[in-house]
């Protein structure tokens, strides 16, 4: 079996970090809700088919200082 959700949660200097990620029909849905000061890279290997930033239509670009990030995307490995 291959694992198909995980969560978890990081208590930074900065604030708390939220991430959990789970895959529905081959795609990837990864969402992360951090403070805006805490700056994240996403590295992601796949191909990205949407972004989403506060619930708006987004870039990966203009996620690394953005609160809540949502990142679906098809993994290379499939």
């Amino acid at each position: 079996h291959r694992i198909s959700f995980a969560n978890g949660s990081y208590d930074s200097e900065g604030g708390r970090i939220d991430v959990d990620w789970a895959e529905e029909e081959g795609v990837v849905v990864l969402n992360v809700c951090k403070p805006g000061e805490v700056e994240a890279v996403f590295e992601i290997e796949g191909e990205i088919t949407a972004v989403t930033i506060d619930g708006e239509e987004a870039t990966l670009d203009m996620a690394a200082n953005a609160e809540e990030v949502q990142i679906r995307y098809i993994p290379a490995n499939k």
